[in-house]
């Protein structure tokens, strides 16, 4: 079992909102939830940048459109 250790962080009011929004938008049970899917995220992201990797895009199935999500401004 993965060992828990409790942390506080203090958002202000439009930080928390936007956690919010992605709490309810993912549809995790909690926002500890949320925030630990997000720091996944990053470190994914930051390892690529370090890999030499420095866009990330999404792509639509339907339709083949493709946006940038994520360029890396730190050289690693």
């Amino acid at each position: 079992m993965t060992k828990m250790r409790r942390v506080v962080f203090n958002f202000d009011k439009p930080s928390l909102g936007a956690l919010e929004e992605l709490r309810v938008a993912e549809g995790a049970p909690d926002l500890g939830a949320s925030v630990r899917k997000s720091l996944q995220i990053n470190l994914a992201l930051q390892q690529a940048a370090r890999a030499g990797f420095t866009e990330t895009y999404v792509q639509n199935p339907e339709t083949g459109e493709r946006r940038e999500v994520y360029r890396s401004l730190v050289s690693y």
